[in-house]
């Protein structure tokens, strides 16, 4: 049977503590599948502990130093360290038998095992926390990041740096980018006489984009340039990539659009089009003669200038969101006076419909191979200022630690097969010697790179237990797929359950045991909620797209009360597009989705407040203060939002969250601060006037500026 086709069978409870218990087992390695609410931070510490202790069968505890904890944020990893810190010093202070069963260290390790601890275990139990402390190295509970950062502290030099490197922050990443940006956009410039194809690139990308896209845009590729080294890597070079892109998009290799518009103008029936043109201007309204009189004005020009005309003539056919005109186009009485009318302009359409669709095929290949030139050129500029600073960006500590657990570092190119083949091993010896147990929390949010660095370090993991074979190995996995969805860092629910299968084969083929468990209780949400998002989920194609299998959830909260109301959709109505010309007609102007959704909302909570809705959860009626309101952004639906509250007297807190400076107090107070640092600065003290800390008019301060010799500060000190 394929890898692909293992088909992995989680444990399935209805009882919560069956399925905590299951997952924090320290002798087997575990797969959790678990929703947001379902105890996962709970029982990644829960199973940290598990392993500190010592074993039923008499195995000693895991030493601190052997537990590796990765996740993905700080604010995470903060979170984990400080329970199981918490807990260990609640341990160490703690009767053995106390009445109280919360304060029982016996009833609580009972709990956590699910059975009665030995006296072996309640003895380590009161000392870890000292023992922790003590411990050489101490937990390591880390993001991926420090994780890599700490692997390249040891082997710099088999990962092609320079011992003692820093880790540039973002803010001086970005400032170095920026340096890279401009040295090679003035490169481009200079070379542009020349013709090279990175003033070529620059040229065309300068054509079709605005500032901030273009910015975005080298970010992005400068981002990903180790999965686009790969493609360039897999076609031979930037051309090549090219060419493969020409050949999916079924496009000529240099074409440009003025060819396809060359094509398409004389290919034109210039006889039909004129035929219809004429039935329009006699029968057609308003704007089927403009259409008429563009395309009438466009056949009347040599080919070259057809070519330059196609935006005007591409406006006869096609709307502004580029689908064809159907709607009244021709009209009744024209095709009253040409029957085939529509027909001529329907060929038509389709023709210049093809056309724009195959130029925007052309541009998308041109474009993509420009990207990659320029962006190729910036990254590694980027890399270059970086190793002369001696600096690591973040997303250096990655690709640098997959290179070197892969065996795929620079430095490897000048040793031959054979010694190539011996640094990763023993770079992997030395890290398996320190690592008993790996714990993986928001898989969800691994991205393929992060992946292949937790596959690199079970590869020999599993593998007869690795350098130590008296010595149990486990992994724990924790995520949920659907949030896979969101593509956090390029995570996927493919890579997810890739993965899955991956580490089941591994762990398996080393003699361990692996055991998928599922999460599905939750301790957050109400039934009702999770009723609705299970039915959700329960059509094949949402399924499917995130990661298949069963969806299913259960509420911890049993008898409390819940309740999903689908609410109608507001959308914004079109505005009818007239001519500037047109006589002024009385137009209510049209409300907007945002606020139609702003009313509907307020008029509900004001039904529910007037009408004294019951609040089951409470046993009382309903107060504003109960309410909270979701959005998906601080955008301009939030202010809507409460100015409809406040116009139907609901109380309510507003924004919880402002820019500081964006305020206008904030702003004349910082006016006030840059004058009395230069009082040269003319823009500047002219604020501060206009300001009401001195309240001056336009004319006022007209009167002082205009015609004044010197500074507005000089002018000012000699104002009478």
């Amino acid at each position: 049977m394929g890898l692909e086709n293992v088909e992995l069978t989680p444990l399935r409870s209805n009882d919560p503590n069956v399925l905590q218990r299951a997952a924090s087992n320290p002798d087997q390695s575990i797969w959790v599948g678990a929703s947001a609410g379902t105890g996962k931070t709970k029982v990644l510490t829960d199973r940290v502990l598990r392993l500190l202790l010592p074993r039923d069968d008499g195995r000693p505890a895991t030493l601190p130093s052997r537990i590796l904890c990765l996740t993905f944020t700080k604010a995470a990893a903060n979170e984990m360290a400080l329970r199981i810190t918490e807990k260990l010093a609640e341990w160490a202070v703690m009767d053995v038998d106390h009445e109280d069963h919360k304060k029982s260290l016996r009833k609580v390790l009972d709990n956590l095992l699910g059975k009665p601890p030995s006296d072996e275990q309640l003895d380590a139990a009161q000392r870890l926390f000292a023992d922790v402390i003590d411990s050489a190295g101490g937990l390591q509970i880390m993001t991926i990041h420090s994780f890599c950062q700490s692997v390249l502290g040891r082997f710099p030099i088999e990962a092609d740096l320079a011992p003692g490197f820093k880790i540039m922050e973002e803010a001086a990443a970005a400032k170095l980018m920026k340096r890279a940006q401009s040295d090679v956009l003035e490169d481009a410039l200079r070379d542009e006489n020349a013709g090279s194809a990175l003033s070529v690139a620059l040229h065309n990308l300068a054509q079709e984009l605005h500032e901030e896209a273009f910015e975005n845009l080298i970010r992005d590729v400068c981002a990903e340039k180790l999965q686009i080294s790969k493609v360039i890597k897999r076609y031979g070079s930037v051309e090549g990539v090219y060419a493969a892109l020409c050949e999916f998009y079924d496009v000529s290799i240099d074409q440009s659009a003025s060819d396809v518009y060359s094509v398409l103008a004389q290919a034109v029936n210039e006889g039909d089009l004129r035929l219809a043109a004429d039935a329009m201007l006699q029968g057609g309204g308003k704007d089927e003669t403009n259409s008429a009189r563009k395309f009438l004005e466009w056949l009347n020009h040599d080919n070259a200038a057809r070519v330059r005309a196609f935006e005007v003539y591409k406006s006869a056919f096609l709307t502004s969101s580029g689908t064809l005109r159907s709607r009244g186009f021709p009209t009744k009485a024209t095709e009253k006076i040409l029957p085939s009318c529509r027909n001529i302009l329907e060929k038509e359409g389709e023709r210049v419909l093809h056309a724009v669709d195959r130029v925007k095929r052309i541009k998308s290949a041109a474009l993509t191979r420009d990207a990659l030139i320029l962006g190729g050129a910036i990254s590694d500029r980027y890399g270059a200022l970086k190793h002369i600073q001696g600096g690591v960006d973040f997303d250096d500590l990655i690709m640098r630690t997959m290179a070197l657990l892969q065996g795929e570092s620079q430095i490897f190119s000048v040793l031959d097969a054979q010694e190539q083949a011996l640094i990763p091993s023993w770079v992997m010896y030395k890290m398996d010697q320190g690592l008993d147990h790996i714990l993986v929390d928001e898989a969800q949010d691994t991205n393929p790179e992060q992946w292949q660095i937790i596959e690199a370090l079970c590869q020999e993991f599993f593998d007869g237990f690795g350098a130590r074979d008296d010595v149990l190995r486990t992994s724990f996995t924790v995520g949920d797929i659907k949030q896979s969805i969101y593509s956090f860092q390029r995570a996927a629910p493919d890579e997810f359950k890739r993965m899955q299968r991956v580490l089941h084969d591994k762990i398996t083929r080393g003699g361990g045991v692996n055991a998928p468990v599922n999460l599905e209780i939750s301790f957050r949400s109400t039934q009702s909620v999770l009723h609705v998002v299970d039915q959700v989920f329960a059509d094949q194609e949402r399924n499917k797209a995130v990661g298949g299998g069963l969806i299913h959830h259960e509420s911890f909260r049993k008898g409390q009360a819940g309740r999903v109301e689908l609410w109608p959709y507001f959308e914004t109505p079109k505005k009818e597009q007239r001519d500037f010309w047109d006589p002024p007609v009385y137009e209510l102007s049209p409300e907007s989705g945002a606020s139609q959704a702003a009313a509907y909302i307020s008029d509900n909570i004001q039904s529910w407040l007037n009408n004294k809705e019951y609040l089951p959860a409470y046993g009382r009626n309903v107060q504003p203060g109960d309410i909270l309101i979701l959005v998906k952004s601080r955008g301009s639906f939030v202010e809507q939002m409460v100015r409809a509250l406040k116009t139907r007297k609901i109380p309510v807190s507003g924004a919880d969250r402002m820019v500081i400076g964006e305020q206008l107090a904030v702003q004349d107070l910082m006016s006030l601060a840059r004058f009395c640092l230069n009082h040269h600065d003319d823009l500047t003290l002219a604020e501060v006037l206009k300001s009401p800390f001195l309240g001056w008019s336009e004319d006022e301060l007209f009167s002082i500026s205009y015609g004044r010799q010197g500074s507005l500060w000089q002018e000012l000190c000699n104002y009478d």
